[in-house]
């Protein structure tokens, strides 16, 4: 008896684990007893975790490759705990502002880089100082105005490209070709 309530149990186990358990089949597991469910339960919970366990291990394999994993599988990174940067109120490092200036270039855009169109002309403009170091030791330093003009097009103001140095750089690349 005991022994068909064990098959009978490990057939409605089979039935669940399939998806094809219907109601009657789970109120007549019920009916037989709390160690039926436990039973059932225990079983399933088992043929649950053998069926996952492939994949999981495929996941966390370490010779899985991370463009493999999928990206709710990976850690979190961990986030920066503190600001970057030197602390308020601390002394800047950066190259002091040389004291004599050999040259001074002016740039102003003739139209507009992004539509081509008419600038209207403004009062603002800012300064980038530029030291080329040639091969002499004698550095060259240039003082270029940068005149932000308005597109009225693009709704926004505009500014040439200064050509001898990288964005916000201070030293230029003009190396040993003003001497």
């Amino acid at each position: 008896m005991e022994r068909d309530n064990t098959q009978s149990v490990q057939g409605l186990i089979d039935i669940a684990l399939r998806g094809q358990l219907t109601e009657s089949q789970a109120r007549q597991l019920y009916a037989l007893g709390p160690e039926a469910v436990t039973l059932a339960l225990l079983g399933a919970s088992r043929r649950i975790a053998a069926l996952q366990s492939p994949a999981d291990t495929l996941l966390t394999s370490p010779s899985t490759p991370s463009g493999m994993v999928p990206i709710y599988a990976k850690p979190n990174t961990p986030k920066r705990r503190k600001k970057p940067g030197a602390k308020q109120g601390h002394p800047g490092a950066r190259r002091p502002r040389p004291v004599k200036i050999d040259e001074r270039r002016t740039h102003r855009l003739k139209c507009c880089p992004h539509c081509s169109g008419q600038l209207q002309r403004c009062e603002r403009s800012r300064t980038r100082i530029i030291e080329d170091i040639p091969e002499v030791i004698e550095p060259v330093v240039t003082e270029h105005t940068i005149h932000r003009d308005y597109c009225p097009h693009c709704k926004k103001h505009v500014e040439p490209v200064v050509p001898d140095a990288m964005p916000k750089a201070t030293l230029g690349h003009q190396q040993g070709q003003r001497a």
